[in-house]
């Protein structure tokens, strides 16, 4: 059945994504250097 393997697919992505908060957090310290002169 498409449908298990869809809600497997489902939650691997679901947790994987509230771990990797950290990498959001580099990339805007990055613009920011380049923004000033």
């Amino acid at each position: 059945w498409p449908r298990t393997r869809r809600t497997r697919t489902v939650t691997t992505p679901g947790p994987t994504r509230w771990p990797p908060p950290s990498p959001p957090r580099t990339r805007p310290p990055k613009r920011w250097s380049r923004r000033p002169p």
